[in-house]
């Protein structure tokens, strides 16, 4: 039996993502956002057809995520997905140059890295597009995204999403890349900011700036320094939501994305058991702009 028709029987003829390889990666509010910033950005273009970019597919909830509100929002909608879909992590324990800390036996990294040896999250990604209808939208970019991004054309993308690595040098080259290629009027957004850089503990956060994840000793907070130090050295300011960011190119710069304005929903493939607590959060967004 081939691996599509197992994966076809696991999840009875529906996208599969398993939580035992942590298949939605971020919460779901958060895709909840990305697609009100689709809307958004639909709404205040006119733009019907979204040329868009993603660093980091995993097995491909944002993938979906995306295509998914391009359609709603748009009518139409091409991403490309950019990912090295290899093993990153060369030796288990201990892994002094991406942890300040060992990692235990069980951690999220180590779960992914076996995946990835095997090459089950990049076979799971192709299942997933190709069950829910989108396999032709997507053109994949295999490989280490400083070499793969540098290769595309520059002002060609609507939407540029990054969610690859969280060391600042990678953080750092991804943001400078998708400065290039995103288009005026593109929105530049992406993953893992769960603290701005003025909150934490800068100095800190500087002496671990190559790992992947730290506690900050000011608010006792676990967050990615090298996304938060990477975003502030290149926006500033960015708007935020449930570790979520997104800045939009402006003729005059970078402008912060006010979704006050734009209706909350869920994507369709998210399962039924989607936590109240979210659900909580659309209704109560979306009863602000009617009681407007």
């Amino acid at each position: 039996m081939s691996l599509k028709n197992i994966l076809y029987a696991l999840s009875v003829g529906r996208v599969f993502f398993p939580k035992s390889l942590f298949g939605m990666q971020s919460p779901i509010s958060r895709h909840v956002y990305m697609r009100a910033v689709v809307n958004y950005y639909c709404a205040t273009t006119n733009q019907q057809a979204l040329n868009m970019l993603e660093v980091g597919s995993w097995i491909g909830s944002s993938a979906l995520t995306w295509l998914e509100a391009a359609r709603d929002f748009g009518g139409a909608g091409r991403l490309v997905c950019a990912d090295l879909w290899q093993p990153y992590m060369k030796d288990a324990l201990p892994l002094a140059t991406c942890y300040p800390h060992p990692l235990p036996t069980d951690s999220v990294d180590l779960t992914m890295n076996i995946a990835l040896e095997a090459d089950l999250p990049f076979q799971i990604f192709q299942y997933n597009l190709d069950i829910a209808g989108f396999s032709d939208k997507v053109a994949v970019l295999k490989g280490d995204s400083a070499v793969t991004l540098p290769l595309l054309a520059p002002g060609q993308f609507d939407l540029i999403y990054l969610d690859g690595s969280h060391l600042y040098s990678m953080v750092s080259s991804d943001i400078a890349q998708a400065i290039r290629l995103i288009r005026p009027g593109g929105i530049i957004c992406g993953d893992d900011l769960e603290l701005p850089w003025w909150d934490c503990n800068q100095a800190e956060a500087t002496a671990f700036i190559e790992t992947d994840y730290l506690f900050d000793s000011l608010t006792g907070l676990g967050f990615h320094p090298g996304v938060s130090k990477a975003v502030f050295d290149s926006f500033g300011s960015v708007s935020t939501w449930d570790g979520f960011w997104a800045i939009q190119k402006t003729e005059d710069g970078w402008s912060p994305i006010d979704l006050s304005k734009t209706r909350l929903d869920l994507p369709t493939y998210v399962p039924n058991e989607e936590p109240d607590q979210t659900q909580a959060l659309i209704r109560a967004h979306n009863d602000r702009i009617m009681a407007r």
